[in-house]
């Protein structure tokens, strides 16, 4: 057995020794070779494509999130410069407003102030000539009392001139002796 065994090996050589058929090896080669071949065509470089295409689509979310994120930074920005800017406009209108309020406040004050000084200014030339009235109508009755007085005290009816001269003489003592009780 020996020598059958060695024979064989001279035969088939090196791949003999091992245990190996070279035509069932060179078939499983080709038969590897194919799968190889069809695993790279079909499978692999799809696979790889749809890597490469969601390795792109992950990058570009990312790129489009950190703009997203700048952009909100920014909006955010202006967002309160406008806010900062509308508050101040609004003091700068209440501000205004108060002025305008207060100028017009204390112009409608004074056009108040003005009124009610022609009103008292009306009335008391008012007053005024009502007393220069009920005083003119007073003596005037007081006359006519003293000429009747005078007449009936005198018994005989004094002319004309002498009557109003008599009527003025005692308006005018009436009028001193009120003057001096007044004060």
């Amino acid at each position: 057995m020996v020598e059958e065994t060695k024979q064989i090996a001279e035969t088939a050589g090196v791949l003999g020794t091992l245990g190996i058929d070279g035509r069932l090896l060179l078939a499983q080669l080709v038969n590897v070779g194919v799968v190889v071949l069809i695993v790279w065509r079909w499978v692999w470089k799809p696979l790889v494509r749809m890597l490469d295409d969601r390795t792109r689509r992950i990058e570009q979310g990312l790129r489009d999130a950190a703009a997203a994120g700048e952009s909100r930074g920014q909006a955010e920005i202006e967002r309160e410069g406008i806010v900062l800017a509308a508050r101040q406009e609004a003091r700068r209108i209440i501000e205004e407003a108060e002025k305008a309020m207060s100028s017009e406040r204390q112009a409608a004050l004074a056009r108040t102030k003005d009124e009610v000084e022609k009103i008292v200014l009306q009335g008391k030339e008012a007053l005024s000539k009502e007393r220069e009235a009920v005083t003119k109508a007073a003596k005037e009755e007081l006359g006519g009392i003293l000429a009747v007085a005078v007449e009936k005290i005198a018994g005989e009816r004094i002319d004309e001139r002498r009557d109003a001269a008599l009527i003025r003489q005692a308006l005018d003592e009436a009028g001193g002796q009120d003057r001096s009780q007044r004060v």
